[in-house]
C-alpha cells in the first residue's frame, strides 16, 4: 500500500515538474515569437520594396520583349511571303522538269500504224522521231503544261532522235511499228484545235498511221525519275 502512495506522489511531482517546464518553454517561445516576428516583419517590408522594384523591372523588359516580339512578327510575315513565292517558283520548276507527278484537263493521242503497211514483207517506218517532234510541238503551241509519250515524260532537256531499230525519249527507246500514246495536260478544246488545223499532224503520219485523240477531264502524268538535273558546265551570271 506504501508502495502505491509512493508512486502516486512521484508521479505527482513529475507532473508538476513537466508543467513547470512546459509553461517555462512556452514563455521563453512566445517572447521569442514576439522579437522573430518584429524581425521579420522589418525583413518582409524590405523584401516587399524589393519585390516591387524586380516587378517594376520585369514589366519594363516584358514591355521591351513584346515591341521586339512585334517587329519579328512583322519580319517574318514578310519572309513568309517571300518564301511562299520562291516555295511557288520552285513548284513550276518541279513541274516544267519533269519532277513531279502531274494530273489534270487534256488530251490522249493514239498513233496506231496501219495494219496493211505490214503485209508482202514491207519494211517502211510508219512513225519517225520527226513525227513526234512535229506532235509535240504542235502541243506545246497550244499551251499544253505536261507532255509524256508511252508515258515517258518530257522535260526541259528531252530529245526526240532516231536510234537505230527504235525511236530514244530520253533514256528509253519505243518502236516505231507500234502504237504510240501521246498524252497532254493543258486546255482541252485548245489543244483539239492545235491538232485539227490542217497541215499541224504530218501528212506522212497521216497516211501510215491511224491517227485518234480523245478529251479527258483527268489525265495522269508521272514524273521522271530517271533524270540527271545536274550543270557541269552552265553557271548562273551574277550581276554586278
Amino acid at each position: 500500500m506504501k508502495n502505491v502512495s509512493s508512486k502516486i506522489a512521484m508521479a505527482s511531482v513529475f507532473a508538476i515538474l513537466g508543467f513547470l517546464i512546459t509553461y517555462q518553454l512556452r514563455v521563453s517561445y512566445d517572447e521569442s515569437k514576439k522579437l522573430d516576428i518584429n524581425n521579420q516583419n522589418a525583413e518582409i517590408l524590405k523584401e516587399n520594396e524589393m519585390l516591387e522594384k524586380q516587378k517594376k523591372d520585369y514589366e519594363s523588359k516584358t514591355a521591351s520583349l513584346q515591341k521586339k516580339i512585334d517587329e519579328y512578327e512583322k519580319a517574318a510575315a514578310g519572309r513568309n511571303e517571300y518564301s511562299k513565292m520562291m516555295l511557288e517558283q520552285l513548284d513550276n520548276l518541279k513541274k516544267v522538269n519533269g519532277l513531279v507527278d502531274l494530273d489534270g484537263e487534256g488530251i490522249i493521242v493514239y498513233i496506231t500504224p496501219k495494219a496493211s503497211l505490214f503485209s508482202n514483207g514491207n519494211t517502211v517506218q510508219p512513225i519517225s522521231d520527226l513525227d513526234l517532234l512535229k506532235v509535240v510541238n504542235e502541243l506545246y503551241a497550244a499551251e499544253a503544261e505536261a507532255i509524256s509519250i508511252n508515258d515517258i515524260r518530257l522535260n526541259s532537256r528531252s530529245g526526240i532522235r532516231t536510234a537505230s531499230n527504235a525511236i530514244k525519249i530520253n533514256n528509253d527507246k519505243i518502236s516505231f511499228n507500234k502504237q504510240v500514246v501521246i498524252k497532254a495536260i493543258g486546255n482541252k478544246k485548245l489543244l483539239e484545235s492545235a491538232l485539227s488545223f490542217p497541215g499541224n499532224i504530218p501528212e506522212l503520219l497521216e497516211r501510215n498511221c491511224d491517227i485518234k485523240w480523245e478529251l479527258n477531264d483527268k489525265i495522269l502524268i508521272q514524273k521522271d525519275s530517271t533524270q540527271n538535273m545536274e550543270f557541269k558546265y552552265a553557271k548562273p551570271i551574277k550581276k554586278e
